[in-house]
């Protein structure tokens, strides 16, 4: 009879070393998918910010392109100016003062 009982308590020990092991491993689950939802969160943000990041590289990019085109028109405008200007000194050069 004193085996049995001894048997017994063993068992709810064991029972309650169970249940705090399953208590630990639920605790343990929970604080992981705390840490997996604050990383998908982060993952997120980082993400929203390299989209941002591209459109304003690709902004610039673009105002880069219409810069240069710009001052290729703006050299291409002062040749031509140069050339008129020379053109008129030709033209100014054949008049003589008396």
């Amino acid at each position: 009879m004193a085996t049995s009982l001894d048997q017994v308590e063993q068992s709810v020990n064991l029972a309650h070393q169970a249940g705090d092991a399953v208590g630990g491993i639920e605790s343990a689950s929970a604080e992981a998918l705390r840490a997996t939802d604050e990383i998908a969160l982060a993952l997120k943000e980082q993400s929203a910010a390299a989209r941002e990041i591209a459109r304003n590289v690709e902004s610039i990019a673009q105002g880069t392109e219409a810069s240069s085109a710009l001052a290729t028109q703006t050299a291409h405008l002062a040749r031509s100016l140069n050339d008129l200007a020379a053109e008129l000194n030709i033209q100014v050069g054949r008049f003589r003062v008396v």
